[in-house]
């Protein structure tokens, strides 16, 4: 857990924790993630509550492990086509207080059908 610690920047290295199974990030200051975060091949639980993101990385489709993403309270404001690629595995994604708009909220359910989209 890495949550209330003013981190602005992730480092690519952190792939190299492999078989992490959850990386709490909430409370930081966070404006983008590395492509690399993909290579985190057990990561299940991401949580990246109130940072300041604005974009995910497409890479972000291949972790195929992932289960939940909370992306509640930064600045998001549209998700990479990549994202359906975890329709089968992701269950959880709260894009709450994030300025996509409702717009956004049948195509991304449209994308990730079995997975509950908090909005």
């Amino acid at each position: 857990m890495l949550d209330l610690n003013f981190v602005s920047n992730l480092p690519a290295e952190v792939s190299q924790m492999k078989s992490l199974k959850e990386l709490s990030l909430r409370w930081n200051a966070l404006t983008s993630l590395p492509a690399e975060i993909a290579e985190m091949n057990s990561l299940e639980v991401l949580n990246l509550t109130n940072n300041n993101l604005t974009v995910l990385p497409a890479e972000i489709g291949n972790m195929k492990s992932l289960k939940v993403l909370r992306l509640n309270y930064n600045n998001i404001q549209q998700l990479p086509a990549s994202l359906a690629n975890l329709a089968g595995t992701l269950k959880i994604l709260d894009l709450s207080n994030n300025p996509m708009g409702r717009q956004w909220l049948s195509e991304v359910k449209a994308m990730l059908p079995n997975t509950q989209v908090i909005f």
